[in-house]
């Protein structure tokens, strides 16, 4: 019985509503407004550090899967997993020109 009453006093202390201090905000005018050369110096510079990196990388994907490729059916890191013959032929599905002669 003492384990019910236990687990019932957690029960009642969850359900209690919480008292929330009231946060101490004002609202006050800007010390310093911004110029308009400021703002779009802000936005500029943003722009190109979250959007120049992915920017540069949809601008080079052929040759990153061109590297993916080469590197996964590499005849180094799996010798016995394909043949000479299957290996040609996977690199040259997505490298056309490293095709066998």
């Amino acid at each position: 019985m003492s384990g019910f009453n236990r687990s019932f006093n957690l029960l009642r202390t969850t359900l209690r509503p919480h008292i929330i201090p009231k946060a101490n905000l004002t609202e006050k005018p800007a010390k310093h407004a911004l110029t308009a050369g400021e703002t779009a110096i802000g936005l500029l510079s943003m722009f190109a550090v979250i959007l120049g990196p992915s920017g540069w990388i949809l601008a080079n994907l052929q040759e990153y899967k061109k590297r993916i490729a080469a590197a996964s059916f590499s005849p180094i890191r799996s010798p016995s997993k394909f043949k000479q013959q299957d290996y040609d032929y996977q690199l040259s599905k997505y490298v056309p020109s490293a095709a066998a002669p």
